[in-house]
């Protein structure tokens, strides 16, 4: 079953900020989604921080040992993991950028998005700037940059 972006408007919207996430409201009512960037927030930065997201480990979410659970529906967030307490370089860099990049490919392996480009720049010393773009066949249909701050 191909996914589309309509399916994401039941997703409460969540806006990053500095601290964490929270939810949108507006005139006193939850704000959907309507677009992508839940799914993204939740896959990069959803998971538990100390998950390194082996099989089988303690450290993961409660939801991904549900028995009847698929694969793409486990949330662990590889990104969060691999940029916690590290010092930047270029190379862990590219190590962000092929764990976002495992975090996201669900888009694509559910249909959602045909493809993702993702980037990453050392926006300063202790920021990471993460750039996801997803494509649904010639047109960008989400495109944001998250700074990830490493202590």
């Amino acid at each position: 079953m191909e996914v589309s972006a309509a399916e994401f408007s039941r997703d409460v919207l969540l806006e990053l900020h500095d601290d964490g996430a929270e939810l949108s409201i507006e005139d006193g009512l939850i704000v959907p989604d309507g677009g992508y960037g839940t799914a993204v927030l939740l896959s990069l930065l959803g998971g538990n921080v100390e998950d390194p997201g082996r099989v089988a480990n303690r450290l993961g979410w409660w939801g991904d040992c549900i028995a009847d659970e698929e694969e793409a529906s486990r949330m662990v967030s590889r990104f969060q993991y691999a940029t916690n307490g590290i010092p930047l370089t270029p190379s862990t860099t590219k190590v962000a950028v092929e764990a976002a990049k495992l975090d996201l490919a669900w888009l694509i392996d559910e249909g959602a998005v045909d493809k993702m480009e993702i980037t990453a720049r050392l926006e300063d010393a202790k920021r990471l700037a993460l750039r996801v773009v997803l494509k649904k066949g010639d047109e960008d249909v989400y495109d944001r940059t998250y700074l990830r701050g490493v202590v």
